[in-house]
């Protein structure tokens, strides 16, 4: 497989940007989420679909940005750290939840693919580099694995019903859409 050892001789920091990217496909494909959370849930969020797009989009910037900003530090065990943090606690959290969700659901759940097929793969890619490159310990990496799994546990937990968690990010995507002048005012 000549583009993994063309992907593994890249350096770091032009590697990590794998993630954001990787993160803002799995963002388009959740982009018609709301019906699927409204079938699929007890306590659906009313965001409505500009305010759950603007959600999709700045998530989408808050990976670019977590990147930007750790990719300016001249260290890269300060980089690693930075990014892997965010991409594994909040976004491979996210995946694993998507996951669940086709199973518990038995049905397809807007993102899963891209969790399976993208996100999923490239956190762990790129965590796997962090080690073998001796950037970070694996006694780094492991909590923070580990604060995924309790989000997904939290969601197991939820069942039906959508978590406090979600709940807050989709007010926080409607205060954010209405304080952008985005959607009916």
């Amino acid at each position: 497989m000549d583009w993994l050892k063309t992907l593994r001789d890249l350096p770091f920091t032009t590697l990590i940007w794998l993630l954001p990217i990787s993160l803002t496909l799995h963002e388009l494909e959740e982009w018609n989420i709301m019906p699927w959370y409204q079938a699929n849930f007890a306590n659906p969020p009313q965001t409505p679909d500009h305010a759950a797009h603007t959600g999709l989009l700045f998530i989408s910037a808050l990976g670019f940005f977590v990147t930007l900003l750790a990719s300016g530090f001249r260290n890269t065990k300060i980089t690693a750290g930075l990014t892997l943090t965010f991409f594994i606690a909040i976004v491979f959290g996210n995946a694993m939840q998507h996951v669940y969700w086709l199973i518990a659901f038995d049905t397809y759940a807007p993102g899963v693919i891209s969790a399976i097929l993208l996100v999923m793969p490239v956190v762990v890619f790129i965590t796997w580099q962090s080690i073998s490159r001796n950037i970070l310990p694996v006694a780094f990496v492991i909590p923070i694995y580990g604060f995924a799994v309790l989000s997904l546990f939290a969601t197991v937990r939820a069942g039906d019903h959508v978590t406090e968690g979600f709940l807050k990010l989709h007010l926080f995507s409607e205060f954010l859409a209405s304080s952008l002048g985005i959607g009916p005012q």
